[in-house]
């Protein structure tokens, strides 16, 4: 047998894979798309080991790049008013050489870099959301979109990969971190932004008592210590809390910071009480409840030492349905009380415990999460934490991530949870 006749089929894993994708040439799919399809072809060039393959490689992922569809194996070409449009896999499969496999890919190439210049650079991604991270000579970086910002910042982490994306240079705001220890870094604007600078996240349910959905509506604050007043590894988690919170359920949110949280659970219909130790802080949270259209929200926001405000709640007989927060590694309170996790977590955990009402047989009235970016604490030291303390069997844990334009997963804090009813 001559080596062209040799015949490798793409395992089916691979075909399914392609043919699972949703293909589209608008929005920022495209880039999905490109992503899947080089992948998918690259994939089919090393099976293929220079011999000829059968690929079950669907017309609708070359149309969609204005590739011409004709085969090698006398196929007819597909009409000309079909071309950038999904179509579905004709039976049967097409004989394609390692060489026309990489055409095609090459095809693929050069007519998105061509289409790539009718759309906007910042409608290729998630807004908001991570772009890339990476390593070069000044450290880890993570270059964020943000309100249709690029913003680059710094990230303390050691092993990360090399960046990919090319967008780095288009950075309109640039943190730099000061080289000396306790010391504030500098932020850099090289073009004007927002007024004011937000960013839309919707948590996917409507919003309590209106027939429209519920959408936050979060100020991007750069700050001295570099960080931007969004936190987008916990968009997942606020998404959860509106989805599981029961109306009219009585929230304590501590460490509430810039208030998304808090938010998540009065669009869902709770009362909250909003803990955190800083003015400036409480009052950007104030801010992002007007404008996510929560300003009449049952909230109550109190500028107050987590700890000292759980232990008068406590000699108040106050209890409550459902607990969300977010400690710092360490921090301190409006009067200089000092807080670090390793010490007063778990204490603070146990009088908690204390406020917290269930149902009887029926578990807990609302959720009880807990988040934090501590690296000493694992989300399975969460998990054991949160059980032991607050006498539950059932509870979910996890890691706090980001995924960048190109699928790559960003690890940034850890998670622990209890659901309504557990």
């Amino acid at each position: 047998m001559t080596r062209s006749a040799v015949m490798r089929p793409i395992p089916a894993t691979v075909t399914r894979r392609l043919a699972a994708t949703p293909f589209t040439t608008r929005g920022t799919t495209r880039t999905h798309a490109v992503d899947d399809a080089v992948e998918f072809l690259d994939d089919a060039v090393e099976l293929a080991h220079g011999v000829v393959i059968t690929a079950a490689l669907p017309i609708r992922a070359r149309l969609i790049f204005g590739v011409n569809p004709r085969h090698s194996d006398g196929g007819e070409d597909e009409p000309q008013s079909t071309r950038g449009q999904c179509q579905p896999f004709p039976s049967g499969f097409h004989r394609m050489s390692p060489f026309r496999v990489r055409r095609v890919f090459d095809r693929c190439r050069q007519a998105y870099a061509a289409g790539s210049m009718n759309v906007s650079d910042t409608k290729k991604f998630l807004d908001p959301g991570l772009v890339d991270f990476g390593a070069n000579h000044s450290g880890g970086r993570r270059l964020e979109l943000l309100g249709g910002v690029y913003v680059d910042r710094p990230l303390a982490q050691a092993g990360l990969p090399d960046r990919h994306q090319p967008h780095w240079n288009e950075a309109a705001v640039t943190f730099h971190p000061d080289s000396t220890p306790d010391s504030q870094g500098r932020w850099e604007l090289a073009a004007p932004i927002p007024d004011p600078w937000r960013v839309a996240i919707p948590l996917g349910i409507d919003r309590h008592g209106a027939r429209e959905p519920a959408v936050l509506s979060l100020e991007v604050r750069p700050a001295p210590s570099g960080q931007i007043g969004v936190f987008l590894e916990q968009i997942e988690q606020w998404r959860w809390l509106a989805r599981v919170t029961p109306p009219a359920a009585s929230m304590l949110s501590l460490f509430a910071h810039s208030g998304a949280a808090t938010l998540a659970l009065a669009a869902a219909g709770a009362r909250v009480v909003n803990v955190d130790a800083s003015r400036q802080a409480t009052a950007l949270a104030r801010r992002n409840a007007e404008a996510s259209g929560l300003a009449a929200a049952p909230v109550r926001w109190i500028c107050e030492d987590a700890r000292t405000f759980v232990a008068r709640e406590i000699r108040r007989g106050a209890t409550y349905d459902g607990i969300v927060l977010d400690p710092p590694s360490w921090g301190h309170g409006p009067k200089g009380q000092p807080f670090a996790i390793d010490r007063d977590l778990e204490p603070l955990l146990a009088d908690l415990a204390r406020l917290l009402r269930t149902n009887g047989a029926s578990g807990r009235l609302a959720p009880v999460l807990l988040t934090c970016h501590s690296p000493h604490w694992h989300h399975r030291r969460l998990h054991d934490t949160l059980a032991a303390l607050l006498h539950v069997d059932r509870v979910e844990s996890g890691t706090l991530l980001c995924r960048d334009a190109a699928g790559r997963s960003l690890l940034l804090g850890d998670y622990a949870r209890i659901a309504p009813g557990r």
